[in-house]
């Protein structure tokens, strides 16, 4: 599952400087669901102790969702993905940069338990991109492995709604929310 959204500056300058606000918006994970709308599920950037944090993202970092659907069984009504890569590609060309950060589905930080807390099986990964190529300032996402948890929640309730959720995710529902955020990163006043 792969999306895209591109925006062409006039200018070297203006280029830069979308690539630079979208990169500050790609970092702001607390405020995704301001850029994505209303029918987005809610992000919160937490430490790897599951706290709330307000500072860029780091390897080992986590991100509970909130997402508008029945609550998750094993994670104390979140989803729960741990971010396990940050490419950043800033400064190595004056035409081409980039900054991705990866996502896995994890077991929450905040309980005992070890069940992957998220509709999505531990192997699946999302992947958030800004990137820069001369004038043309791209946002993209890129969903693989996609295959619904119904292994590890030990409920019956857990296993339901998991394989709901992520069949109706990959039906199109989750595509609608990825596009309005990769769109609201690259948001300009024009």
């Amino acid at each position: 599952n792969n999306l895209k959204h591109q925006v062409s500056a006039e200018s070297m300058a203006e280029a830069r400087d979308i690539f630079a606000k979208a990169i500050g918006r790609l970092k702001n994970v607390n405020g995704w669901h301001e850029y994505a709308g209303v029918l987005s599920g809610m992000f919160t950037l937490t430490d790897s102790g599951g706290s709330r944090v307000e500072r860029d993202p780091k390897v080992g970092d986590y991100f509970k969702i909130l997402m508008p659907a029945p609550d998750e069984q094993t994670g104390d009504k979140y989803d729960w993905v741990r971010v396990h890569a940050i490419d950043d590609q800033r400064g190595d060309s004056k035409n081409e940069e980039s900054i991705a950060i990866t996502v896995y589905p994890s077991p929450s930080p905040q309980t005992a338990k070890h069940e992957t807390s998220h509709f999505f099986d531990e192997g699946s990964s999302s992947t958030f991109q800004v990137s820069r190529n001369d004038m043309v300032v791209t946002a993209s996402y890129f969903g693989r492995n996609k295959k619904p948890n119904t292994d590890e929640p030990t409920n019956l309730a857990g296993k339901i709604r998991n394989a709901v959720v992520a069949i109706g995710a990959m039906l199109g529902i989750s595509t609608l929310q990825w596009k309005a955020l990769i769109k609201g990163f690259l948001k300009t006043d024009k």
